[in-house]
């Protein structure tokens, strides 16, 4: 069979981003249709109010994920006669019922979408979709089991496949030598993905440090900033499957956290003998089995608990790898594709499958937290708790200005800052900070006409990232006031991106102030951070008040 037989996939896709995961599944079932002679036309859903690129989306496509349909279209816009369709996102599937070609509709489904949304239009908009009359076909039995209770039209589903890259062997079948790992622990970090749960990852990592001070955290898959500034916790950003791979062989266990379906990426860790832990919820005791990996109740004290109890025994990390590697063992993403492929191009309609059927396969109890976690999670809400009453004392905003300092928690090209009082933001002002590396400074002098009275204001820092492109760092919402008698001369906050500080007068090296001189033997303004230009400016201050 060729691709001249005629045979033809629409597919409804949205707009592919790098290190889609998901988008990548896609490519790989429909290069599966490929191989049984159908030409793919992949139809892109349009922005709102925004110009699309075909050809830009195509070459990001070969770049991204090596791999490409045949065609790109726009939904909506000349479609075309076709064998069968398939929507791919819960916003794309009205964009194939609307079509009408007549042919067979599938929906290819990799998360419970709704869960994707608070209790709003969308959540009902998501859940509507699996009541069109749909084919659907499911990436895992959890989710498939799911759907056909509540909606039925289930046709079947895949299990997850482990792309070749992730299987520690040479193409002789000789096992590849792999490093002695490290007293590390490996995190996928999307703060950018809601199931994800990232905060709740960032809790864990900070007591986790506390229960064991030498541990060392490495996070991946985004490069917005990590809210932790800590030498302990690295952050990789996006990385290839290659470093993926070389991350999982090196680190003692790996931590997945996802809420709307079990994770390829688990697979994948199992697959390089990478023990891992994931939370204790519902979508994640169908896919998995019982020695496979650890599941912890959904905080942050049994989450810490799990991972320092996993990175210090080293039975039970050796327990988990075999379970584990069993069960990814002959998982490959070529069978999780063809059978996409064999559900899809066969005669037996949606009704076959029962989703009654689907059991759970892990019944071990899950990690709970330790006293001594427990104690460290209340520690550290308290000292959160202190900090935001602190937050809420004014800074002293003097007639000369302020001083703004951003500490970025990586070292970045350049800063600037938006400051605004007003709710419509018709007092919006920016400035260029000042700085380089991770250290940036500005002078914010105050409005004219303000006298009296404490104002709230915001300050939102973006940095230029390493691809040269504007990023939204983080953002501080700071109280400022004329009147001495109820402010303070400095505040420091945390922030997404790193921290903020603001002092109440000019320091030396800020920018609009008019010196940079050393003083009291600090480094020249040009490297001088800004807590030994603020401690510099205060000694001069004292010293010159004394004489």
């Amino acid at each position: 069979m060729n691709k001249q037989d005629g045979l033809v996939a629409a597919w409804y896709v949205p707009i592919p981003t790098m290190g889609g995961g998901g988008f990548r599944t896609i490519l790989q079932n429909a290069s599966a249709l490929s191989c049984r002679g159908y030409r793919n036309d992949f139809y892109v859903i349009p922005p709102v109010n925004k110009a699309l690129d075909l050809l830009f989306v195509e070459e990001s496509c070969l770049e991204w994920f090596g791999m490409a349909p045949d065609r790109w279209l726009l939904a909506g816009a000349n479609e075309e006669d076709r064998t069968l369709s398939v929507a791919t996102s819960w916003d794309t599937v009205e964009y194939l019922v609307s079509s009408s070609h007549g042919a067979p509709g599938f929906y290819f489904v990799q998360d419970y979408e709704p869960w994707f949304f608070s209790l709003d239009s969308n959540f009902l908009a998501a859940e509507n979709t699996y009541r069109h009359g749909l084919q659907v076909v499911t990436i895992g039995k959890w989710l498939a089991g799911k759907i056909d209770r509540e909606y039925g039209s289930v046709l079947g589903y895949t299990d997850f496949g482990v792309g070749p890259a992730y299987y520690p062997m040479e193409s002789d079948g000789r096992e590849s030598a792999q490093p002695s790992p490290k007293h590390a622990v490996c995190a996928i970090y999307q703060p950018e993905k809601g199931r994800r749960v990232s905060p709740l990852l960032m809790e864990a990592i900070r007591v986790a440090l506390a229960l064991d001070p030498s541990l060392t955290f490495y996070l991946y898959g985004s490069d917005v900033p990590v809210p932790i500034s800590d030498s302990r916790v690295v952050s990789l950003g996006l990385i290839s499957t290659d470093e993926c791979r070389e991350l999982y062989w090196r680190c003692q266990c790996g931590v997945s956290l996802s809420i709307s379906n079990p994770s390829r990426i688990p697979f994948e860790m199992m697959a390089c003998g990478l023990p891992v832990i994931d939370l204790y919820r519902e979508n994640n005791l169908f896919d998995f089995r019982d020695g496979s990996l650890l599941l912890a109740r959904s905080d942050a004290a049994s989450l810490a608990t799990a991972i320092v109890s996993l990175a210090a025994d080293r039975e039970k990390q050796d327990s988990l790898r075999k379970g584990g590697l069993n069960l990814v063992a002959e998982r490959t993403v070529a069978l999780e594709s063809d059978c996409f492929a064999n559900l899809v191009c066969s005669d037996v309609g949606a009704g076959g499958f029962d989703g009654a059927s689907v059991r759970q396969a892990y019944t071990c109890a899950p990690v709970e937290a330790s006293d001594e976690a427990l104690a460290v999670e209340r520690r550290l809400i308290e000292e959160s708790h202190r900090s935001r009453v602190e937050a809420c004392v004014p800074v002293i905003w003097p007639d000369s200005g302020i001083c703004v300092s951003f500490t970025s928690f990586e070292p970045v090209g350049d800063a600037r800052l938006a400051v605004w009082s007003s709710g419509d933001q018709s007092d919006l002002r920016w400035f260029q900070m000042d700085g380089s590396d991770a250290d940036f400074q500005v002078f914010v002098d105050r409005e004219d006409g303000w006298d009296v009275g404490c104002r709230t204001y915001n300050f939102h820092f973006y940095i230029n990232a390493s691809k040269g492109e504007s990023v939204f760092a983080g953002s501080a919402v700071v109280p400022l006031s004329p009147n001495a008698s109820v402010g303070k001369v400095e505040a420091a906050a945390p922030i997404l991106g790193g921290e903020v500080r603001i002092a109440e007068a000019p320091i030396p090296g800020c920018a609009c102030d008019a010196s940079s001189s050393e003083a009291n033997g600090a480094v020249s303004g040009a490297r001088e951070t800004f807590s030994q230009r603020l401690k510099a400016w205060m000694n001069r201050c004292m010293k010159d008040g004394a004489a």
